[in-house]
């Protein structure tokens, strides 16, 4: 009998402490702790293309291939939800240069608080190291960037020699 007692007191004594350590860590989070900030980022709005601020970063090539980052900043009074897909194209003042470029990877959402930047690198191979008749180079004037949760697409500005064949069209990351 006494044995069974005391490990009732043991097991009474063991859920206090553990109800204490549970109380003081939630008292310690911000806000309630991770769980609130998981249901505020899952309740975010979906961004508006008037929200986003889109801006080519930095241009960079290696091996015949170039990256150039673009960055997307939330610039509305709220934070917004958006996928993270996105999908890259390239053209001149006529119209789309040979093939859009394949959706990016990635099916998930991504909350960006007020003035949170994301990024994504589009890809292209430069004409240079490729057969002429694999290529059908083009100069671009614009390279556009589509996020199809948006059902939004930004051009910017660029000048670059690109191929146009669909072996050869442009591709994007997803926003990270």
């Amino acid at each position: 009998m006494k044995l069974n007692l005391s490990r009732g007191l043991a097991a009474a004594g063991i859920l206090t402490a553990s109800l204490t350590v549970v109380g003081s860590a939630l008292a310690a989070a911000p806000s309630g702790g991770a769980y609130l900030a998981q249901s505020q980022a899952l309740q975010a709005p979906s961004c508006r293309p008037t929200d986003l601020y889109v801006v080519k970063g930095r241009l960079e090539g290696a091996a015949g291939n170039r990256y150039l980052t673009v960055k997307i900043t939330n610039v509305g009074d709220a934070p917004c939800t958006t996928g993270v897909v996105t999908r890259a194209a390239f053209r001149d003042w006529s119209g789309v240069l040979g093939s859009k470029g394949a959706l990016s990877s990635g099916g998930a959402a991504i909350s960006l608080d007020q003035g949170r930047t994301v990024r994504t690198t589009i890809h292209w191979t430069d004409p240079g190291p490729v057969p002429a008749a694999a290529c059908d180079k083009a100069t671009a004037t614009l390279v556009t960037l589509r996020l199809p949760s948006l059902a939004h697409t930004w051009r910017l500005p660029l000048r670059a020699q690109v191929c146009t064949t669909p072996d050869y069209a442009p591709d994007s990351k997803p926003l990270h």
